[in-house]
């Protein structure tokens, strides 16, 4: 039951307003556009093929999630690129951890 609720609070929320660390499973923008593949260059190319740029550890285990594999976009927070062909890209909306929530996903990591 605590395995499940770590899991629930670690998919559901981001630990930092950046979101570069976020591995949820959010997969919809915010307008409700589906996210386009990491791994696809189709409808938009990108530049986001690095495995180390993704939190998830590499491009594939990325899927179709919401991300930030950007460093530059410190502040920007979880986005993707969009299969509606005139959207390339939208911000997500993955709302950021309640501290009680981060501290106690902190202590499921070590």
């Amino acid at each position: 039951m605590m395995m499940m609720m770590m899991m629930m609070i670690s998919t559901a929320c981001k630990l930092e307003h950046s979101a570069r660390t976020y591995r949820g499973v959010a997969r919809t923008t915010v307008s409700g556009k589906m996210c386009q593949h990491w791994s696809s260059q189709s409808p938009h190319q990108h530049r986001y093929t690095d495995d180390a740029a993704f939190a998830d550890g590499s491009v594939e285990k990325a899927d179709n999630f919401c991300r930030n594999p950007d460093p530059d976009t410190i502040t920007a927070g979880a986005w993707c690129y969009t299969m509606d062909d005139d959207t390339p890209w939208e911000m997500c909306d993955v709302p950021l951890c309640l501290p009680r929530n981060a501290s106690q996903l902190a202590d499921s990591c070590t």
